[in-house]
């Protein structure tokens, strides 16, 4: 202990008591800079610490005689020797010559007639410069400050080891533990360390578990900061401890008793007791009280939901920053004020975003902006769908709080309503939409728009993917995973081909299996802005909660298992990292009106919805029957935007993408109805063009987007082939050709002969078999 050291005495603490006025050297030096006129390059007393000779020496280049020498008046500093010249009339010097000592070399000259008392300074790659002393003994006093100069940095190191060696002998004194807990020694009772030796995420070992003292004590520890343990602990403390018992915790730990009596006379005369009360403060107490700044200042910036719920808890914080009057410390108490006030105007209702550019125009289709009764799936835009989804997943998604998932609080009845309030706001939307997708299909009757209405969910499920909405996507899907959706096989079956490609790719990446494979690797291919599909990260926190436990078998109940809490910081940051970043979307009230308004199940169960929503899936697609036949309910036609989903800019941040290949219309992709139904003909599963044909057309229903890629080369329209579209007057054309790609010169026409039309579509008649007649039998003989 360090009171033992102090009543031992130490008598070998001969040199460290020794003191330097170095203070004194460098007022001298910077007082010498301003009487020389001329001063060129850095201040003196950033590159000399101490002059120690000056006097008037002859200078003259290497090689000269004492015949060419100026008059010079020197000043010998430990970084320079700098040559002047005496200004008459007054104590000014003008600046001649300068010679940098380092790494200089310092040769006597013998004597001769013409070069008495010289010496010489050569620095490297440089020529030298020859100095003349007035006398001998002037000459041997210049060479041994020169001499002590040029040996001195390694007498300097000889001399600072063995200070540092005795300073290190004298201990950092400490409070006693009776009156400062944080005080106490590390033992097996009170502190467990992690085996990994290579702590990647911070300066100090691995924290397995402890005493909410000592955890507090690492937190704000006086020997080094530790940055990854801060976020940890402040992301995971609410599962140990309340943020009014942290408060408390952190106030008294800024609250450092001395641990010696400074109005004792025997202390104030005893130096070497001085020094190590001067220790005491600068390496004890200022590290400790900057880092419980440091930490509320973080707890402020990331966490400040817990004071927005608690005012009391706020008001308490404030107090106790104002109260830190510390002049080493003014800098970090302005920027915890700074933080408080950013924090309060963020709260305020006219915050808003702002981008570094402009969001994407609303896509509109057929039904029209006010016209909100209009608004179903079939009528609205899929892009414009799919983004104001986003917006609304990325809003509840961003405020949910690191305090809402520690300990898996959403999972315990009693308190999950307070607990993780915009969790489950987020929970019960996605269970919402799915609902809502799953009676949009089920409450569809006829089986044409059915068809339409699946193959416009799975364009919006692809611009889902292009936004980097897995949540959406994972609510998409779990609509078609439902009971009463998987089983329309008839309806799954007539949706074009291509489609049930982009279909199938969607499901795998929204596929659990192999623990969410193919979902985490194409989220790690992506850059923000993003939503996750949260249920993966609830599954870990649950697993991480029941597979370790809170305490550590043989040690007391107040240990605490940080360890566990270093896993469940592991996940949290991941989801975090998502948070941060928004995205550049355009807001549009009404279609977030109307999806925010949908209630499918009403005052039902979820086994009442679920049985009526299999019960309605039976009445249209009957087990081993035909799908029901039923009049269409909407006029207009069903196929989607022409515009492909995947040739808009969605993101405003994201690449823009040729359209996808495979994402084709319905006019492309049509088919036969199973049913027999072929009254309207302009359906989607009617009237199959040839695709050779139709499968480059585009609709020119909007400008184009001036990112959008250069569109591909179309071939003529055959108004006279049976697959033009229905409803088309004979001298409209519904189509615009569109000019050959710029990086391709077009291809020039080829010379075919055009096909002869048949003039008879009838087979040929089959010519009436003819057979010779049998040849007559023979006579009967007897």
């Amino acid at each position: 202990m360090w009171q033992d050291f102090f009543k031992e005495g130490k008598d070998d603490m001969g040199m460290f008591r020794r003191r330097f006025g170095s203070g004194v050297a460098l007022m001298k030096v910077s007082q010498l800079q301003e009487k020389i006129e001329g001063w060129e390059g850095p201040d003196l007393n950033t590159t000399c610490s101490e002059l120690l000779l000056e006097g008037t020496l002859g200078v003259a280049k290497e090689g000269s005689r004492r015949a060419h020498k100026s008059d010079r008046y020197v000043f010998l500093l430990d970084g320079l020797c700098v040559c002047t010249k005496r200004k008459r009339g007054s104590d000014g010097f003008r600046l001649k010559e300068m010679v940098s000592m380092r790494k200089v070399k310092l040769i006597d000259i013998e004597e001769a007639e013409d070069m008495k008392f010289a010496f010489q300074l050569s620095p490297p790659d440089q020529p030298g410069t020859v100095f003349f002393a007035n006398s001998k003994p002037d000459k041997n006093e210049w060479l041994a400050a020169l001499t002590h100069l040029l040996t001195r940095s390694t007498f300097e190191r000889i001399l600072d080891s063995k200070l540092s060696e005795e300073e290190s002998m004298i201990p950092v004194l400490r409070p006693s533990p009776d009156v400062y807990r944080f005080a106490e020694e590390d033992s097996d009772e009170t502190i467990m360390f992690d085996d990994v030796k290579d702590n990647t995420q911070g300066q100090g070992q691995l924290i397995k578990a402890g005493t909410i003292h000592k955890l507090v004590e690492r937190l704000t520890y006086h020997e080094y900061a530790d940055p990854a343990f801060v976020r940890t602990f402040l992301m995971t403390y609410r599962s140990f401890c309340k943020p009014s018992e942290l408060l408390n915790l952190l106030m008294q730990r800024h609250q450092i008793p001395n641990p010696i009596d400074l109005d004792d006379s025997d202390v104030r005369r005893d130096p070497l007791k001085m020094k190590a009360y001067k220790r005491f403060k600068t390496n004890y107490v200022s590290p400790i009280q900057l880092r419980v700044l440091n930490v509320i200042r973080h707890w402020i910036e990331f966490h400040f939901y817990d004071f927005v719920n608690d005012p009391a808890l706020l008001a308490v914080l404030k107090q106790f920053v104002d109260s830190v009057k510390t002049k080493s410390m003014q800098k970090l108490v302005a920027s915890i004020q700074r933080a408080f006030q950013k924090k309060e105007e963020e709260a305020a209702p006219s915050e808003q975003l702002v981008f570094d550019k402009h969001p994407e125009p609303t896509l509109w289709f057929i039904a029209k902006p006010n016209a909100t009764d209009e608004f179903n799936f079939l009528t609205l835009h899929p892009v414009e769908i799919a983004r104001q989804l986003t917006l609304l997943q990325s809003e509840y998604f961003r405020a949910i709080h690191p305090s809402e998932l520690v300990d898996a609080s959403w999972m315990k009845e009693e308190r999950k309503e307070s607990s993780s309030p915009n969790l489950l706001k987020l929970n019960r939307f996605e269970t919402k939409v799915s609902n809502w997708i799953t009676k949009e299909i089920v409450y569809t009757e006829n089986f044409e728009e059915r068809v339409a209405l699946v193959s416009r969910l799975i364009d919006i499920m692809e611009v889902l993917k292009d936004l980097n909405n897995f949540a959406g996507m994972f609510v998409v899907n779990a609509a078609f995973e439902s009971s009463a959706v998987y089983r329309l096989k008839s309806t799954l079956g007539a949706v074009p081909a291509k489609k049930l490609i982009i279909f199938e790719e969607m499901k795998v990446i929204s596929s659990s299996e192999n623990n969410f494979s193919k979902y985490k690797e194409r989220l790690r291919n992506i850059n923000p802005p993003c939503v996750p599909f949260l249920g993966m990260y609830m599954s870990w926190i649950v697993f991480i909660k029941d597979g370790n436990e809170n305490k550590i078998v043989g040690k007391p109940e107040n240990f605490i298992n940080f360890k566990k809490r270093r896993k469940l910081a592991d996940v949290l940051h991941e989801i975090q990292q998502y948070q941060n970043t928004p995205y550049c979307i355009k807001s549009e009230s009404n279609i977030r009106k109307w999806i925010v308004d949908q209630d499918p199940t009403g005052d039902m169960t979820t086994n009442q919805w679920e049985e009526q929503a299999f019960e309605q899936s039976r009445i249209i697609e009957p087990k081993d029957q035909p799908p029901k036949k039923v009049p269409r309910k909407y006029k207009f036609d069903l196929r989607p935007p022409q515009d492909k989903p995947g040739a808009w800019n969605t993101l405003g941040f994201v690449k823009n993408k040729r359209s996808h290949p495979s994402i084709p219309s319905f006019q492309e992709e049509g088919g036969a109805s199973p049913s027999g139904d072929q009254e309207i003909p302009s359906s989607p599963t009617t009237g199959s063009p040839t695709p050779l044909e139709d499968s480059t057309r585009t609709r020119s229903v909007s400008t184009p987007n001036l990112h959008d890629p250069p569109p591909i080369p179309r071939r003529p329209i055959n108004r006279n082939s049976s697959t033009m579209l229905p409803n088309v007057e004979e001298n409209e054309d519904p189509f615009v050709p569109s000019p050959p790609c710029p990086s391709l010169p077009p291809k020039p026409p080829r010379d075919v002969p055009p096909r002869p039309p048949r003039t008879d579509r009838a087979p040929p008649p089959i010519p009436a078999r003819t057979e010779p007649p049998a040849p007559p039998l023979p006579p009967r003989q007897r």
